[in-house]
């Protein structure tokens, strides 16, 4: 599972936002086709297909073509070939054409569990689970909403959840202990910051997330609030895994 999301303006990039010197967007006519019908060529030809190839397939100018493909690299769509003589399609692809995963389904038993820390806690009390790359919201506090539910989508390497992930996937790695919560502070929201709790598998696999929003000065110090959360992450733990 990995977290290193592609740069945060290609959507403006591709919207028309204005380019960096050097670069196109997609006021300019055809550049959104271009790029779609290169990665369908990419497909068609398979690994290894060359900036060339592309440009005499579609008849597009090698600058054109050349400009669109740094574009689609440098964001993940396609990926360099170890040799270096061509490109393949990029896990942002696969990620597109992969199927949206249900959420969990979740037993009485853990929305009761649920809803008792939401009682203690008195703050946002929200379940995630994750799923490859995306993170997917499986209980969310009606009562105190989450505040930017959309960036656990397009940005989450910016979220507590998201670090969390990317933090015990590195600890696994490197046979170190996993992390016990990860916190994200005045991104995003300067009134309320998160503090995520880890509820793994028991190979020790991160399957999901206990996401509390609080005004950040609660979370200065998360030891307060872990005292609450721990029994609660334990009890979910074990009707979730």
């Amino acid at each position: 599972m990995s977290f290193s999301f592609g740069h945060p303006d290609v959507v403006a990039r591709l919207n028309g936002a204005p380019a960096p010197e050097g670069s196109i967007n997609a006021r300019q006519p055809g550049a959104i086709l271009h790029a779609l019908q290169i990665l369908e060529c990419v497909a068609r030809r398979g690994p290894g297909t060359t900036a060339s190839e592309i440009s005499t397939d579609l008849r597009v100018s090698r600058a054109t073509t050349y400009r669109l493909v740094r574009l689609l690299a440098d964001d993940e769509y396609l990926v360099r070939m170890p040799d270096l003589r061509g490109f393949t399609l990029g896990r942002r692809v696969a990620e597109l054409a992969a199927p949206a995963a249900p959420a969990p389904h979740l037993s009485r038993a853990a929305r009761i569990a649920l809803a008792v820390l939401r009682d203690r806690v008195r703050a946002g009390v929200h379940l995630v689970h994750y799923s490859g790359t995306r993170i997917i919201v499986t209980d969310e506090d009606t009562d105190i909403p989450l505040t930017d539910p959309h960036r656990l989508l397009t940005d989450p390497g910016s979220t507590a959840a998201g670090r969390l992930a990317a933090a015990w996937e590195e600890a696994q790695r490197e046979g170190r202990r996993p992390p016990t919560h990860a916190q994200q502070v005045r991104h995003g929201s300067p009134k309320r910051g998160c503090l995520a709790l880890p509820v793994p598998d028991d190979a020790g696999h991160l399957v999901a997330a206990l996401l509390v929003e609080a005004p950040p000065a609660r979370l200065a110090d998360p030891e307060e609030l872990m005292s609450i959360l721990l029994s609660g992450v334990s009890e979910l733990t074990l009707l979730l895994t």
